[in-house]
């Protein structure tokens, strides 16, 4: 679990360093002369974007995979604890039996005994 949080960190860094470039070349823009609204962008700009959001859905999955996988093991550690519950009282319920077994054992005994002195 160490191992998948520190991937999952290092991906979520990764991502947000790419974030602020991403935010650096829309915050740099220069309006075109024609038209104020419209603005340049160089094809270098664009293949960061691109690779952006690229890694953007990589994370993105990775998170899904990682939320999967957390699940998994919550499910599993769920049914282990519900195990050793139950592993746990039919432990109680052998040593019972035993104890009563032995008794019984004891009584029968007795029983012989007494038997043959008659």
């Amino acid at each position: 679990m160490i191992c998948i949080n520190f991937f999952l960190n290092n991906k979520t860094d990764e991502l947000q360093n790419k974030s602020n470039e991403i935010n650096d070349i829309i915050d740099n823009l220069k309006p075109t002369i024609m038209n104020k609204n419209n603005f340049t962008i160089s094809n270098e700009e664009v293949n960061k974007i691109r690779k952006y959001i690229e890694q953007t859905n990589d994370t993105a999955f990775n998170l899904r995979e990682a939320n999967d996988i957390n699940i998994v093991l919550q499910k599993y550690e769920d049914h282990l604890r519900e195990h050793s519950n139950e592993v746990r009282n039919l432990k109680k319920k052998i040593k019972i039996r035993d104890d009563r077994i032995e008794e019984l054992e004891e009584k029968v005994s007795e029983i012989q005994k007494n038997s043959g002195l008659l």
